[in-house]
Formats: structure tokens, C-alpha cells, sequence
């Protein structure tokens, strides 16, 4: 018994990595009264007449077992599974073979998978010792939801969050994110998350989970998540009020110089009226004028300034400064 079971285990490696498992059959096997049993481990409910509904598995592969029961059984035995061609017309996969090895009296049983990355509708036809059997199967579509940002303490005085996605009906995949105004603590804005067992929230009914901590100082997040290798794409935008910034802008003494020159605004970056280090600041005006620096970040007090060169012939001057979601301007007018 110890040894059969581990010949199936290094059989079914071998097998799975090739997409083939087979060998001859072992012993006298050709009886009568066979039962022949299939199963499939990522079946999620019984049969309503359109098929076995089965979880989505990334790569989109259906797993079976294969059982044979017969009084008269020895050794091993062979099964064959056919892929019949969908309604849909699709080519099916390539038929599979695998050894069915001694697990008890008069019962054999292996384990296999077929690919089937189109999802929808599939036929199968299992055969051993003279008995076939056939099932249909549905995989489905995954699906994809975002949960609400989660708030997470700040790091250096940026504001963190919890960047969930799930899915109700795939065990496990890849989703590739792309961020709006916002980006991962690292600075990426494009991400790849792969989803494992588990839910955003205890007590959550979703079957996989996907976590990233992001950083905003907008007071909403753009998520474009596309899940790997389906159609499944999820668009959405999550509120982030909680990390909205505040901006404040002093005007510089006096207004603009009579006879021309230099101007330098100051500006201060506050959340939760606590001071914002590192909030990246953009200063523009109208009429144009070339600020230095023209993007800065803000020191560890939050505060930020850049300076301009202003004629000194000219109307007033509206300058902004903008992080994110957050402005703040002024006119700026001559004595």
C-alpha cells in the first residue's frame, strides 16, 4: 500500500509537468462490475442542468479524480479523458491519459487536469475497464470587486491605505493594477497582485484576496485592475477623503516688486492640520511666468518654496500651487 501510494505521487509529477500521465495496466483487470467515480476538487455546487459549476484556478486548468472500484481489481489500471468538442465550436484539449494505482481493496484512483483557459461549457468522457462516463463543466468568468480603502497608520507623514481586491468565484490569479492619483509606497503606480485564499474583511464571503499599501494625497483613488489571462476588468475609483490635503499659500510682503524682480511664494502642506513632509508641489501662474524649482517637495514642517522673476511693467498675477487634489492661489498685485 505505502509503496503504491508513493509510485502515484511520482507518477503524477512526472504526468502533470508533461500533461500526460500513463502506463500499461498491471494485473488482471478485465472483469465485470466495474463503478467508475469522478470528481473534481474545485467543484462549487451541484449541477443545476448547465453543468458542474467549478471555481476559476489560474492558468485554467479543471482537476478530476479518477476512481475505479471493481471486487476483482489488482495493481494498477489506466483511465483515458476525451475533451468533446464545447457547443461553442472551440477546439478542445488534448485528450489525457493517467495511471490509476492501488489505493485499497478493489479501488484504483488517479488524479489529473486538463486545460481549459476559454472557460465556459466543457464535455469530458472519462473511460477505465470498459466503462465510460461523461460530465459537463462550467468555469466561469472570475470576478473582481475592490473593497473601501482601508486607512493605515502614516509613514513619514504620508498618508497610507489598504488596497484590497477579491474575487467570489477564483481560488487564485494574477491581477494587474494600474493606479490613478495615487501609487505604491515604493512609488510604482503599476502593480501586480496575485490573489490567495482569504477576504479584505473578517467574516467577508469572498473566496480570494489581493493586499497592496498605497499612498495618496488626493482625496480619491483610480483602480484599473485587469485580471491575467481573462476578460475580467474591473474599473473603479475609491474615496480616499480621509488623506486629503490642505494647501496654504502666503502671499509674499509687499506684492509684486514696482520695478521688477524676484517673487518667492511659500506654501505648506497640512493633513489633518499636522504638518506633510514629502507632498510633491507644482507652482504655475497666469500670466506665465518660469518658476525655480517648478515641482518641489516639502521639507518635514511641510513647507515648500519657489521663486519666480516678475517684469516690472504689468498687471497683477494669479499664482497656484497643486499636490494631488489640493490647491491653493492667490492674486498678487502691485503696491
Amino acid at each position: 500500500m505505502r509503496s503504491s501510494r508513493w509510485l502515484l505521487g511520482s507518477l503524477l509529477a512526472a504526468g502533470l509537468a508533461s500533461g500526460t500521465l500513463g502506463l500499461a495496466c498491471d494485473g488482471d483487470n478485465s472483469t465485470n462490475a466495474v463503478a467508475l467515480d469522478i470528481t473534481f476538487p474545485d467543484e462549487a455546487g451541484a449541477d443545476d442542468g448547465g453543468g458542474i459549476p467549478l471555481y476559476f484556478t489560474g492558468g485554467g486548468n479543471v482537476r478530476f479524480r479518477v476512481g475505479v472500484e471493481n471486487p476483482n481489481l489488482r495493481g494498477t489500471a489506466r483511465a483515458s479523458v476525451e475533451a468533446l468538442t464545447p457547443a461553442s465550436g472551440t477546439t478542445p484539449p488534448p485528450n489525457v491519459t493517467l495511471l490509476l494505482a492501488e489505493l485499497g481493496d478493489a479501488r484504483v484512483e488517479g488524479s489529473g487536469a486538463i486545460a481549459w483557459p476559454q472557460r465556459g461549457l466543457l464535455r469530458l468522457r472519462f473511460s477505465a475497464l470498459g466503462t465510460t462516463v461523461e460530465r459537463t463543466v462550467r468555469v466561469p468568468e472570475p470576478t473582481l470587486t475592490a473593497a473601501p480603502l482601508a486607512t493605515k497608520p502614516t509613514a513619514g507623514g504620508m498618508p497610507v491605505y489598504d488596497l484590497c481586491l477579491e474575487s467570489d468565484n477564483a481560488k487564485n490569479g494574477i491581477v494587474e493594477v494600474a493606479l490613478t492619483d495615487a501609487t505604491s509606497v515604493t512609488g510604482a503606480a503599476a502593480l501586480r497582485m496575485a490573489l490567495t485564499p482569504g477576504t479584505c474583511t473578517d467574516g467577508g464571503a469572498a473566496l480570494s484576496h489581493a493586499r497592496e499599501t498605497i499612498t495618496t494625497f488626493a482625496g480619491a483613488v483610480g483602480v484599473v485592475a485587469t485580471f491575467v489571462g481573462t476578460d475580467t476588468i474591473l474599473r473603479t475609483r475609491l474615496d480616499a477623503s480621509a488623506s486629503e490635503l490642505r494647501l496654504e499659500l502666503e502671499q509674499p510682503d509687499g506684492g509684486l516688486p514696482a520695478e521688477g524682480g524676484l517673487v518667492t511664494l511659500h506654501v505648506r502642506a497640512r493633513l489633518n492640520s499636522m504638518p506633510v513632509g514629502g507632498a510633491q508641489v507644482t507652482f504655475t501662474s497666469v500670466p506665465e511666468t518660469t518658476f525655480l524649482p517648478a515641482v518641489v517637495r516639502t521639507d518635514s514642517d511641510g513647507g515648500v518654496a519657489s521663486t519666480t522673476f516678475v517684469a516690472g511693467k504689468g498687471p497683477a498675477i494669479h499664482v497656484q500651487a497643486t499636490a494631488g487634489n489640493a490647491h491653493a492661489s492667490a492674486d498678487i498685485g502691485r503696491p
